[in-house]
């Protein structure tokens, strides 16, 4: 089991590595870790779906003690579980040690991740 998540990780890193490789240098920032400072992304993109769409729009996320939760509310494919998405997966690359598709990125190490996606969203299919 161990050595199957290892597999995967291996994968992934290597995978994301390739697509850093192939875009320019600047369309992905080294995050910063805060050990008590806010969540701060600006001009966050879906790592997958920009490279499939040339008109992905960035987006930004503030979090602080103060205002730590986001409620994602708007009409039926507006974006709403590909924004989620993006954000978790910016989290948790920055955790394994890779740059992140955004122009700034501050974050704080995270044990946890909670989110609310359909079921029947498929980002392979643009649904």
């Amino acid at each position: 089991m161990l050595a199957e998540v290892l597999c995967l990780l291996d994968m992934i890193v290597n995978s994301f590595a390739y697509t850093i490789s192939t875009k320019p240098v600047d369309r992905y920032t080294r995050p910063e870790f805060t050990g008590d400072g806010p969540m701060a992304i600006n001009a966050g993109r879906h790592p997958i779906l920009e490279s499939l769409h040339t008109d992905f729009v960035p987006n930004n996320i503030f979090l602080s003690e103060a205002s730590n939760m986001v409620l994602v509310m708007g009409p039926n494919m507006s974006g709403k579980s590909t924004y989620l998405q993006q954000i978790c997966l910016i989290v948790i690359l920055a955790q394994v040690g890779c740059y992140v598709p955004a122009q700034f990125a501050s974050l704080r190490v995270v044990d946890r991740i909670f989110t609310r996606i359909g079921t029947g969203d498929n980002v392979e299919n643009n649904s």
